[in-house]
C-alpha cells in the first residue's frame, strides 16, 4: 500500500531529474490507518557530472547519471484517519554554469486505502408476532469503513425444525417482514451479515415466536372414585414450546364454567380432587401462550355415585297390597332398585324402575314385610334406604305336619300316635284354631278333629290293626276368616316289632375252644328280615367283635376272626331291622376258660468252636393240657429280647450265632394252642469260650492266644466359647463312636486269612467279644507274619462299633 509522486522534470538538454515524494501505509486500525514518506531525486536521463543540488527537506547532493539521489529515508506521517489525505511538499533545484536556475517541485496528497474486513455481527435482534400471518424480524446493524456489511442473511426454524434460508437482505437492511408464517406454530429466526471479505463470526438468535396455538384434538375425562376425576387431553401440536400452558375449566351438575387449573406446557393430565358424590362433572381445556388462546376442546360427562332416596314411607292401599313414597335428590340416578324381605335380614328383588322414581307400589301377599331401595347408574348404587315394616293379612300356607314323620312305622304296642304341626301364616298372624284329620282307607273318608286357638298338638289313640295304614292331614287359619289349604297327606304306618333270639350260646356260657358257635332266631309279622348284626363286647363296653348276620343266622367265628381272652366275660348283641323298619334286640352273655397247651422246651447246645447255640424245640406233652399248635422263641441278655424264631413245631432247630461269650442269658419260648391260649417258659443258656469271633456274610475269623481288647467310648459333643463364662458350653449329639482294638497272636495262616477275606467283603460284620459284647462293626485287620521257626501270625484288629439290626 505505497504511492509516488513525481514533480516537474527539469534540466539542460538530455539530462533531466524530478522531485520524488513516496507514502506508504505501515498499520490499519477500524478507521484509520498510519502513514509514512520520503523525499528523493530522480535522474531520468543524461549526466549532471556532479552537479551540487539543493533539496527542501535539507543538504545538498551531487548527482551524476540516472538514478536515485538524496533519500530522505522513511519519516513517520501519523495517523490519517479514511478519506482524509495526507499533505507532503518537496523541492529541489541548482544554477547551471551558464547561470541558467533548474527546479523541480511537488505537492504530494496520499489518501489510505480503506481494507474489508469480517463484518461485525448485528446485536438487538428480535422477533415480534404482529398477526397470525405476519412477524417482524429487526437488528441493529454494528458496521465501520473497514467493516461494511454487503448484505445480510436471514434463516427460520419451524416448530424446532431445520434450519431454512428465509432472505438475503441488502447491507443496509434493518428489518424483515416474515408473512409465510401460520397459526398453531413456532418460528425463531437468525441473523449474519456478509461483505467480500466473507461471514460475520457468528449467527444471531431471536426468541422464538408463537403464532395462536391450535386447540387440543382429543380431550377425555374418566372416574376413579367419588372424589377423583382424571382428565386427558392431545394438544393441537407436538411441540411443546408452542405453549404457555393449558387452561382447564369444570362444570358442575350442568351450571355454569369455572376456572380449575392452568397446567404447564408438556403437562397433558389433570387429576381433580375436588369431586363428590351425587354430582356429574364436565371438562373443557385449552391451550394458550403470548400470542393468545386457542379454542375449548370439551370432554364427555362423568357421573359419580348417586345419593340415596329418602326413607321410604309404607302404607297400606288393600289387603295385600303396599304403596311407598320417598324423597329423591339424586342428581346422577338412572334407576331405582327395590328389595323386599320378610325379616329384615334376607332381602329378593322385586323390580328395578326406570329414572328418578319417588314411589312404587307392590303386592306382596299377606305378612309382614320390609323394603329397602337404592338409587343406581350402571355399576354405581347409593346407599340403601330402609322402610319400617307394613303388615298385610291373608289366610296361611298349608302348616308342615312334624309328626307323624312321612312314611314313619308306629310300633302297635304304642297306645297313642302323636299329631303335631307348625302354623305358617303368610301375613304373620298367629294361629286361631286348626283342624286335622286322618284316614284309613288312602283318603276314601276322613275323620276331622277340630282345635281352638293356638295348640298345634293332638293324640290320636293306636286301635288299629297291625299293618293298617293310616293318612294324617292339618290345616290353621289366622287373622284371616278363612283357613289355609289342607296340608300334604302324611302316611303311617302301623306294625309289629320284629322278635329276635340268640339261641347259641346260652347266656353264661363258658368258652373253652374256639371255633364259637352261634344261632340267632327271628320272627316278624309285618316284614322280612332287612338287616342284622352282631356286635361282641368286652367288659369295658368296647366292641371287640362284628359282622354282618343278615344272610346267615347260624355260624361259626373261628380264632382267626375273634379270639376270646381268657378269664374274660363278653356280651353278645343282635340287632335285627325288618322290612318295616321297626328293629329287635337280644343280648347274651358268656365267659371264657381255656384249658392251656403244653410248653415249649428249648434244648441248647453251644459249639465253643464256633461261638453258635443250636436249639432244639420240643414239646413238654402233658395228657391234662392242650396240643401246643406252634410256638415262638427268644433270647433274653441284659435285658434286651431278641425274637429268634416263631411258628415252631415240635422237633424245628434254630441256631443261635449271636448268643454272648462267657455270660449268662436264658431262652423264652411262647406254646399256642387252637383256642388261642399261650403257655410260658424260661430255660438258662451259656458259651463258654477263649476264643473271640468275627462274623461277616462269608464265613467266620476266630482267635484265642493272647487275645487283647481295649476299647473306648466317646459321646458326640461339641464345646463352644462364650462371652462371659469361665468354661465353655456344650452342645450334645444322640450319638456316640466306641473304637476297639483287638490283638491275638499265634494264628496260623489260614486263621489269620480269615480275617483278611472278612476285610476283603467290604460289607459290615459282627463282632463277639470274651466278656458278652455283641455288636456290628466295621473291621480293619493288621496282619503280621513271623518267619521264625514256629511260622505263627499275629492279627491286629482297629474296630468301629456302626449301627445295625438287632442281633
Amino acid at each position: 500500500m505505497a504511492q509516488g509522486f513525481y514533480g516537474n522534470s527539469t534540466g539542460p538538454g538530455s539530462a533531466k531529474l524530478r522531485v520524488y515524494v513516496e507514502f506508504r501505509t505501515t498499520t490499519q486500525e477500524e478507521g484509520r490507518a498510519y502513514v509514512q514518506f520520503k523525499r528523493s531525486v530522480r535522474v531520468d536521463s543524461g549526466n549532471f557530472n556532479g552537479t551540487i543540488l539543493s533539496r527542501s527537506w535539507g543538504g545538498q547532493v551531487r548527482i551524476y547519471g540516472a538514478g536515485w539521489y538524496g533519500d530522505s529515508g522513511w519519516v513517520n506521517y501519523g495517523w490519517v484517519n479514511y478519506g482524509s489525505t495526507a499533505s507532503v511538499s518537496a523541492s529541489c533545484w541548482y544554477t547551471g554554469w551558464s547561470g541558467s536556475s533548474y527546479n523541480s517541485a511537488v505537492n504530494a496528497r496520499y489518501s489510505p486505502d480503506v481494507p474489508t474486513w469480517q463484518p461485525r455481527n448485528v446485536n438487538g435482534q428480535a422477533a415480534s408476532r404482529k398477526s397470525d400471518t405476519k412477524i417482524e424480524v429487526t437488528w441493529k446493524r454494528d458496521v465501520t469503513t473497514a467493516r461494511p456489511y454487503s448484505g445480510i442473511y436471514i434463516d427460520r426454524k419451524v416448530d424446532g425444525g431445520d434450519w431454512v434460508r428465509l432472505a438475503d437482505k441488502s447491507g443496509s437492511a434493518t428489518s424483515h417482514s416474515d408473512t409465510g408464517v401460520s397459526a398453531n406454530h413456532v418460528y425463531q429466526y437468525c441473523i449474519l451479515p456478509h461483505n467480500g471479505w466473507g461471514n460475520a463470526p457468528a449467527w444471531q438468535y431471536t426468541g422464538s415466536v408463537a403464532t395462536t396455538p391450535a386447540a387440543p384434538t382429543a380431550a377425555s375425562a374418566s372416574r376413579v372414585d367419588d372424589n377423583k376425576n382424571t382428565v386427558t387431553f392431545t394438544a393441537g401440536s407436538t411441540h411443546s414450546g408452542l405453549y404457555t400452558g393449558h387452561r382447564i375449566e369444570r362444570r358442575v351438575n350442568g351450571g355454569a364454567w369455572s376456572f380449575l387449573a392452568n397446567v404447564g406446557a408438556s403437562v397433558r393430565s389433570y387429576t381433580d380432587k375436588t369431586t363428590q358424590a351425587n354430582a356429574y362433572y364436565q371438562y373443557r381445556v385449552r391451550s394458550y401462550n403470548g400470542a393468545g388462546n386457542s379454542e375449548w376442546k370439551t370432554t364427555g360427562t362423568v357421573y359419580n355415585t348417586p345419593a340415596a332416596p329418602g326413607k321410604p314411607r309404607m302404607s297400606r292401599v288393600s289387603d295385600t297390597r303396599v304403596k311407598a313414597e320417598f324423597e329423591n335428590e339424586a342428581q346422577t340416578a338412572t334407576s331405582l332398585q327395590i328389595q323386599r324381605s320378610t325379616n329384615g335380614t334376607s332381602w329378593s328383588d322385586v323390580r328395578t324402575v326406570t329414572g328418578k322414581a319417588t314411589s312404587f307400589e307392590d303386592d306382596p301377599g299377606g305378612g309382614t314385610f320390609y323394603y329397602r331401595i337404592r338409587n343406581l347408574r350402571g355399576s354405581l348404587a347409593s346407599a340403601w334406604a330402609y322402610s319400617d315394616g307394613v303388615v298385610t293379612i291373608c289366610a296361611p300356607a298349608a302348616p308342615t305336619v312334624t309328626s307323624p314323620k312321612a312314611s314313619q312305622v308306629v310300633s302297635k304296642a304304642e297306645a297313642s300316635i302323636a299329631i303335631e304341626w307348625h302354623h305358617n301364616p303368610i301375613d304373620g298372624s298367629a294361629q286361631t284354631g286348626a283342624q286335622w284329620r286322618y284316614s284309613t282307607n288312602g283318603g276314601q273318608s276322613w275323620t276331622t278333629q277340630t282345635v281352638t286357638g293356638s295348640a298345634s298338638a293332638a293324640t290320636l289313640a293306636n286301635s288299629f290293626a297291625v299293618n293298617t295304614e293310616l293318612s294324617v292331614q292339618v290345616r290353621t287359619k289366622g287373622a284371616h276368616a278363612d283357613y289355609g289349604p289342607w296340608s300334604a297327606s302324611v302316611k303311617t304306618y302301623v306294625r309289629q316289632v320284629p322278635t329276635v333270639t340268640i339261641e347259641e350260646p346260652a347266656d353264661g356260657f363258658e368258652i373253652e375252644n374256639t371255633p364259637v358257635h352261634v344261632r340267632i332266631a327271628y320272627s316278624d309279622p309285618s316284614g322280612t328280615l332287612a338287616a342284622a348284626t352282631l356286635t361282641v363286647y368286652d367288659a369295658d363296653d368296647n366292641a371287640a367283635y362284628s359282622r354282618d348276620v343278615t344272610g346267615a343266622l347260624e355260624f361259626d367265628i373261628a380264632a382267626g376272626e375273634w379270639l376270646p381272652g381268657n378269664g374274660q366275660t363278653y356280651r353278645l348283641e343282635v340287632t335285627a331291622r325288618s322290612s318295616s323298619t321297626l328293629q329287635g334286640t337280644a343280648r347274651r352273655t358268656v365267659t371264657v376258660d381255656y384249658v392251656l397247651p403244653s410248653i415249649a422246651i428249648a434244648d441248647a447246645v453251644p459249639d465253643g468252636e464256633t461261638g453258635e447255640v443250636r436249639i432244639t424245640v420240643h414239646e413238654g406233652r402233658t395228657d391234662a393240657l392242650e396240643r401246643m399248635e406252634s410256638c415262638s422263641l427268644w433270647r433274653e441278655s441284659g435285658g434286651v429280647r431278641t425274637l429268634l424264631g416263631e411258628g415252631l413245631h415240635d422237633g424245628d432247630v434254630v441256631v443261635d450265632r449271636y448268643a454272648p461269650l462267657n455270660t449268662d442269658y436264658a431262652y423264652e419260648t411262647a406254646s399256642f394252642a387252637n383256642s388261642g391260649a399261650v403257655s410260658e417258659a424260661r430255660f438258662p443258656g451259656r458259651v463258654d469260650s477263649d476264643l473271640f469271633f468275627l462274623y461277616w456274610e462269608g464265613g467266620i475269623a476266630s482267635g484265642k492266644w493272647s487275645a487283647t481288647d481295649e476299647f473306648s467310648v466317646t459321646p458326640d459333643f461339641e464345646t463352644i466359647r462364650v462371652a462371659g463364662k469361665e468354661y465353655p458350653v456344650v452342645a450334645v449329639g444322640e450319638g456316640v463312636e466306641e473304637p476297639h482294638t483287638v490283638t491275638v497272636t499265634r494264628l496260623t495262616r489260614d486263621e489269620a486269612m480269615r480275617f483278611y477275606a472278612a476285610a476283603r467283603a467290604c460289607m459290615p460284620a459282627v463282632l463277639k467279644t470274651l466278656y458278652g459284647m455283641v455288636f456290628h462293626c466295621m473291621a480293619v485287620p493288621t496282619l503280621k507274619p513271623r518267619l521264625d521257626g514256629d511260622h505263627r501270625w499275629e492279627v491286629s484288629l482297629d474296630v468301629t462299633r456302626v449301627d445295625g439290626d438287632a442281633l
